[in-house]
């Protein structure tokens, strides 16, 4: 298979700060969010070369750094204000039954 892609490198990046298309197809591939053709030459190049290889490692140690650092403090069950627990059991009867 001839390779046209010039090598993937973090340092492609474009001067207004967006994402090179080697970039761009890299994260969606480790996003998980590619369809054909691209997920097939996103899968290709993965196996291929090493810098889009390197680029894809570098976003998915990024999501999973980032994933690790997300970290939530919520209740197991939330309920609803008291007020509107009155409303339901008001129009279900259930304040009648106990």
């Amino acid at each position: 298979m001839t390779n046209n892609h010039p090598p993937a490198t973090e340092a492609q990046e474009p001067a207004d700060g967006g994402l090179s298309p080697d970039q761009a197809l890299a994260l969606d591939y480790v996003l998980g969010i590619l369809t054909e053709p691209l997920l097939s030459e996103a899968v290709s190049r993965y196996e291929d070369e090493e810098g889009f290889a390197l680029l894809v490692a570098s976003y998915r140690a990024r999501l999973d750094a980032e994933d690790d650092a997300i970290e939530i403090d919520a209740p197991d069950t939330i309920l609803p204000f008291p007020e509107t627990w009155a409303a339901i059991a008001a129009r279900t009867g259930a304040d009648e039954q106990g």
